[in-house]
């Protein structure tokens, strides 16, 4: 059987008797898939191609009917080092890499979340490097409203729900209302006619089931969103 190449994105690596390692990866072409590297942890061959945030091109065989596939071999493309001594940029792609384990299709291509995970770890690495402030919050909202908008499920983020006004209209002293069972805004004078079906929910308050937030915070969420589609990792 001819092995098959493709890029992949190393998400969770574990040990398997001591000598082998069960690799779980976001690959470009496959999804999400998991193989053995066997003598992965005894064997030089694989250098640091397997470990968690590595970007390298795979050669693997995938047998039908198998749950693993077997990882032949690996060569660093990106190791993405730039952020690894940084704990709170570290923390926060380690959160992003269990997101795609949850949301990424097993052995199913899905090229748009390949390039938003590259990317955004590109952008983190990045960041880093210039001794940027950290933009935890803002890169994870981003980032999940790209996976939302990838699975269908996008918030609406433009429009008010209830009347329509565009948030771009409002001054900055005037807080939205995200309704999170609704999954979008609505404006001041709408919230008191357009939430009563999650106000009168029993044993849940409103305030656990929204959230305020300025319009300028919404803003920093577009100017990460645009960061995460633009942004191109390197080879």
């Amino acid at each position: 059987m001819e092995p098959i190449r493709d890029l992949a994105i190393v998400l969770r690596t574990t040990a398997f008797q001591d000598r082998h390692r069960i690799v779980t990866a976001l690959t470009e072409n496959f999804g999400l898939v998991s193989g053995m590297a066997r003598n992965a942890i005894q064997s030089r061959r694989f250098g640091g191609s397997l470990d968690p945030f590595v970007a390298a091109e795979w050669s693997f065989i995938d047998k039908p009917g198998a749950d693993l596939l077997r990882i032949e071999e690996a060569t660093v493309r990106r190791s993405y080092e730039g952020f690894r001594g940084d704990f709170e940029r570290l923390t926060l792609a380690s959160v992003m890499n269990e997101i795609m384990i949850k949301v990424a299709p097993a052995r199913e291509a899905c090229p748009d979340l390949f390039r938003l995970h590259a990317n955004a770890l590109a952008y983190l690495e990045d960041q880093a490097l210039k001794k940027a402030p950290p933009e935890s919050l803002s890169l994870l909202n981003g980032y999940i409203t790209k996976v939302l908008q990838w699975s269908g499920n996008q918030p609406q983020l433009s429009h008010c729900m209830g009347c329509g006004l565009s948030i771009d209209n409002l001054s900055n002293e005037q807080s939205l209302t995200c309704v999170v069972a609704d999954a979008g805004w609505v404006c001041v004078n709408c919230r008191k006619t357009e939430t009563h079906h999650v106000q009168e929910r029993r044993g849940q308050s409103f305030s656990h089931s929204s959230i305020r937030i300025s319009p300028a915070a919404k803003h920093s969420l577009f100017i990460i969103f645009l960061v995460l589609t633009r942004h191109r990792s390197k080879d």
